[in-house]
């Protein structure tokens, strides 16, 4: 895989709407022992520093991912047909955003991913429903390369409304991500939300896709099972999962970023040391996320639904 650099370059942009109205999406600091690593820019996008800090600080996300697109699809590993599906589909996405109560006020977290300084406390987006059962479903999700864009969130709450759902912040994706910090979120979010929130379902994709495997199979009891999109662990990983891990795979059979070959030799080899391990493939490229929503989502349902039943 070859990590996009430009998703660096999301101070070019186009206009989209901002947010507005009355929600329950928090923007949540929380105090942790373990905090996101200082992002470096490369030294061939330093003379672009500025204007891209300054984008970050002033204009809003949707102007920038959707800018991304319009500006370095090439680079993002898509051809000019995918760009033009995804382009507008990712605008219109940030319109529903801007137009939901829930994202009122909601700021990006792209500033703290791409911080200049280590920070001092955690991040994560909190959303809750409007009334909390004892026993809500959780979702933990790690986002890809690029930082924790708020669509992440916004197309789980909307397939998911009933559920709790937490997306944390880790540097620029959660590749090498921290376990510890994942706790602490929980332990932070179970005192905000006033409930327990045992055994959530963990969710990552793409970059954040390999460092989920390795949080995974670190803190398998933590979790009821691991959704990994448009991913697939590394080699080293896949070879030392643990047996008993509940893991399903959507990849897209279109995808240029983590091909669909390299993610079914990658599958083929954790199924070696996972027996019950899942692969479903999309019709789709990297962003199936949002361009197959239907389709992803009925597969990850019909995987939690399950529950303890290992094929």
């Amino acid at each position: 895989m070859r990590y996009p650099t430009a998703l660096i370059l999301l101070a070019f942009a186009c206009p989209v709407f901002a947010s507005q109205g009355a929600g329950n999406v928090q923007s949540v600091t929380f105090k942790t022992s373990v905090t996101p690593p200082v992002y470096r820019i490369p030294a061939s996008l330093k003379k672009n520093e500025k204007v891209f800090r300054a984008g970050l600080e002033k204009l809003p996300e949707g102007m920038l991912v959707v800018g991304a697109l319009l500006v370095g699809s090439g680079e993002l590993g898509l051809s000019a047909k995918q760009s033009a599906s995804l382009t507008p589909l990712m605008a219109d996405t940030y319109r529903k955003i801007g137009a939901d109560p829930a994202f009122a006020d909601v700021p990006s977290a792209l500033p703290y991913c791409f911080s200049t300084t280590r920070p001092k406390s955690g991040h994560y987006f909190l959303y809750r429903p409007k009334e909390i059962p004892k026993e809500p479903t959780c979702i933990v999700f790690l986002h890809g390369y690029g930082g924790n864009f708020q669509f992440y969130t916004w197309v789980l709450k909307e397939e998911f409304p009933e559920a709790v759902i937490l997306a944390p912040s880790w540097s620029v994706s959660w590749y090498r991500g921290s376990a510890t910090y994942l706790r602490e979120m929980l332990a932070d979010a179970e005192d905000r939300t006033g409930v327990r929130l045992a055994r959530p379902w963990l969710m990552a994709i793409s970059a954040g896709g390999r460092g989920g495997f390795l949080i995974y199979n670190r803190l398998p009891e933590t979790f009821s099972g691991y959704v990994c999109l448009a991913s697939a662990p590394e080699t080293t990983t896949a070879r030392r999962l643990r047996s008993d891990l509940r893991i399903l795979m959507l990849n897209g059979t279109e995808d240029a970023m983590f091909t669909i070959n390299s993610a079914r030799r990658q599958a083929a080899l954790a199924k070696r040391r996972v027996p019950t391990l899942r692969m479903q493939e999309i019709d789709g490229n990297h962003f199936f996320i949002l361009s197959k929503r239907e389709q992803t989502f009925e597969a990850i349902r019909d995987f939690m639904n399950r529950g303890n039943d290992h094929e």
